[in-house]
């Protein structure tokens, strides 16, 4: 699967801040079969890939164009969740926040150029991403759906469902995690 970068170029204005909300991003589903996140690696243990619905707390978004975030899976440990530029969630408003996700739970290997660039796009230091020198493990979802509970941002805050025509996405920078 290949995916574009999320490199926008655009940020959003600033204006005042909504009522919380629970709102859908993607397909709606089904919330009541929802594991927490935490229980996930164990599920996985003989398996490389499983359809989840899973619970958790949001640590960050893609501060590009809302394309990716991280979920927390434990003890420091982030699980990757990708939304392949279907659908997008908000840019920023959401560490946190409760979240249940619906899609294909893997365990992959992010190389260390997937690694720099979804440091980049979460604004990380240059001597941050200079740490990234290895390949590691991680757990992923490739989302079909995503539901956030009490986001407080606004409309253009979560302009993501704007066109993505002209989307300033550079040749060759592009989120290509392997499944």
């Amino acid at each position: 699967m290949v995916m574009a970068s999320c490199n926008s170029g655009t940020s959003p204005e600033t204006t005042p801040e909504a009522a919380p909300t629970t709102k859908f991003y993607g397909a709606e589903f089904d919330l009541s079969n929802a594991m927490e996140v935490a229980a996930l690696p164990a599920k996985m243990e003989a398996v490389d890939s499983m359809e989840v619905v899973v619970s958790g707390k949001i640590v960050e978004t893609c501060s590009k164009a809302g394309c990716w975030m991280t979920v927390d899976l434990g003890q420091g440990e982030p699980m990757w969740v990708y939304t392949d530029h279907e659908f997008f969630v908000p840019t920023e408003g959401c560490a946190g926040l409760p979240v249940v996700i619906k899609g294909i739970a893997r365990k992959e290997v992010q190389s260390v150029d997937d690694q720099k660039h979804y440091a980049e796009d979460a604004n990380k230091t240059a001597e941050d991403i200079a740490m990234i020198t290895e390949p590691r493990s991680v757990f992923s979802i490739d989302a079909v759906g995503i539901m956030i509970d009490g986001y407080k941002g606004t409309a253009e805050m979560e302009a993501h469902d704007h066109d993505h025509e002209g989307h300033d996405h550079a040749e060759g920078e592009e989120h290509d995690h392997e499944h």
